[in-house]
């Protein structure tokens, strides 16, 4: 949830841990919140992601563990 009830443009990034971007993708928020299956492939290293989910009400980043 972003904290607004209002449909919002929101982007989704994942990056690994030295900043290369894996992942983005922008979709919209409906009421706030964001419901988004992030699909990224089998090719993707164990390790720790960030998730960078941005809007223009502001941004919040979660670690992701891959472990395959």
């Amino acid at each position: 949830s972003l904290g607004t009830t209002n449909d919002t443009e929101v982007m989704l990034e994942v990056t690994n841990m030295l900043g290369q971007v894996v992942y983005t993708n922008n979709v919209t928020a409906k009421g706030g919140n964001i419901s988004e299956q992030v699909i990224i492939g089998s090719n993707l290293a164990r390790g720790t992601y960030l998730l960078n989910v941005r809007s223009g009400v502001g941004s919040n980043v979660y670690h992701i563990v891959v472990n395959q």
